[in-house]
């Protein structure tokens, strides 16, 4: 650390250019949509990964639906107030997503 000081003083810049190239292929694999949103009732997933639960939190992070059936979860949805959602979808393969929605 001593020569520290001296490397600034000395005023000379040397700028290097980094390339880091992503080797990760699960970028591709999973393609995913959710639609309408904003939705009025009910709302479509399309995805490749099998889900085996839906749950859905209101913005202050409180659970209110929390089921392993699409048709569940479109029959609470329906009856939602208007806002912004959360919904969290756990798939068979140990992972998990959270996507935000909004009910017109």
């Amino acid at each position: 650390m001593d020569n520290y000081t001296t490397v600034i003083e000395a005023g000379s810049t040397q700028y290097s250019t980094a390339i880091y190239l992503l080797n990760n292929t699960e970028f591709d694999k999973n393609t995913f949509s959710i639609y309408p949103n904003p939705f009025t009732t009910t709302f479509k997933i399309e995805n490749q990964e099998q889900i085996s639960q839906y749950t859905l939190f209101d913005v202050t992070g409180k659970q209110l639906i929390k089921t392993t059936e699409k048709s569940e979860l479109d029959t609470q949805t329906s009856k939602l107030n208007s806002g912004m959602y959360l919904l969290q979808l756990d798939f068979e393969n140990g992972k998990s997503s959270n996507y935000k929605i909004i009910k017109k």
